[in-house]
């Protein structure tokens, strides 16, 4: 699976940048290295962690909740498996909007296999 290809797929306000002018891939001493949309406010991993034993806010909580299910609802509207969704992939910009990145596991499904069931394993 290309992951430029399915970061293209991803163009969604909660889905980090993926396109022509914001995806770079370099190879570096034998090391492939993509770069995208710098995300200036963190990941989700880091907020949860500042927040302590009282953890986020319910309010907090359901903003973010809500954009990252647009976010993939968006993806998968445009066949794009994400895979990895861990708070270290929520990435945060400095206004506190959700998005979703680290597409390096994600898979394309091909247009012939239909909707995925819940059972389904995925062999593409």
């Amino acid at each position: 699976m290309c992951v430029a290809n399915a970061a293209s797929a991803t163009a969604h306000a909660a889905a980090c940048s993926c396109n022509a002018s914001s995806l770079s891939i370099a190879a570096l001493q034998g090391k492939l290295y993509i770069v995208m949309e710098c995300c200036r406010g963190g990941n989700l991993h880091e907020m949860i962690a500042q927040g302590g034993r009282q953890g986020l806010p319910e309010t907090v909580v359901w903003r973010l909740l809500i954009q990252l299910l647009l976010a993939l609802r968006h993806m998968h509207s445009q066949r794009v498996l994400h895979r990895d969704i861990k708070s270290l992939n929520v990435f945060l910009s400095e206004s506190g909007t959700v998005k979703l990145g680290d597409l390096g596991v994600a898979k394309v499904r091909g247009s012939d296999s239909g909707p995925p069931k819940a059972h389904q394993r995925i062999t593409k």
